[in-house]
């Protein structure tokens, strides 16, 4: 099995039209619109093997309004199935780490309430985490609880919109 993050933009004004188009593609789990800043759009994709995983991404990477994407790959992962709240904030949150470092910091987030699911990658960053909370100023602090953790470079939050 073959998992991944792909996160992309195209001008905003045609967000409206990409999500369907990408929501079509094969393999993809789950589309979100994101702030804008830095992007626009994010694709959680699972493919049975490699080459269908990259033919997800090739066909990402070829729809006409999607102008970049950055794609990272999932190399360990914790799930947690969770009863979604009823009014949510979502984000994911990209952490950089100190080399060797991922597995424990896997284990910590993973332990936390607002971790909805956390994945190590490969890619322009180490891990990510997808997360929720009852309102935005929440979700923002607990964003900012994981940056200061030990053994965390930096990390940001990137909004997902509903």
């Amino acid at each position: 099995m073959k998992r991944g993050l792909i996160l992309g933009n195209c001008n905003i004004k045609d967000i409206s039209d990409v999500i369907p188009s990408l929501r079509a593609i094969p393999h993809i789990l789950e589309v979100n619109t994101l702030d804008g800043n830095p992007y626009e759009f994010s694709c959680e994709v699972q493919a049975p093997d490699q080459s269908s995983f990259h033919s997800s991404l090739y066909e990402i990477r070829n729809l006409d309004l999607v102008t970049s994407t950055s794609t990272m790959i999932s190399i360990k992962d914790a799930i947690r199935e969770k009863t979604p709240l009823t009014e949510t904030n979502n984000g994911l949150v990209m952490i950089n780490c100190e080399l060797g470092r991922e597995d424990e910091i896997i284990e910590k987030l993973s332990g936390m309430g607002e971790v909805v699911f956390i994945e190590a990658i490969y890619g322009i960053y180490d891990l990510f985490a997808k997360i929720e909370s009852s309102d935005y100023q929440k979700m923002t602090e607990f964003s900012q609880k994981i940056g200061r953790m030990d053994h965390i470079a930096k990390s940001f939050l990137i909004p997902i919109k509903e």
